[in-house]
């Protein structure tokens, strides 16, 4: 998840990004690979990284990830894309 309400899943034809709603809002495309995993890290989490068999990739997104440990979120009534 990221700051925003969006969920990222690991899926065959790459990383898919959901809004609140369930609707598919992009496909970040990683075809060929089998994806293994997928989380936010770096300092500022913003770089999504996604990990298959035999290697992990990254990417640096404007979206901010939403660490486990941090305190639960508010979004604003509407914001739902």
């Amino acid at each position: 998840m990221d700051r925003g309400g969006y969920a990222y899943a690991a899926m065959r034809m790459g990383v898919q990004i959901f809004d609140r709603n369930g609707r598919v809002r992009a496909i970040l495309p990683l075809e060929g690979h089998q994806l293994a995993g997928i989380c936010f890290g770096g300092a500022d989490l913003q770089t999504l990284y996604v990990s298959t068999g035999d290697a992990i990739y990254r990417c640096k997104l404007k979206s901010v990830g939403f660490a486990p440990s941090a305190a639960p979120i508010v979004l604003p009534e509407g914001s739902a894309g």
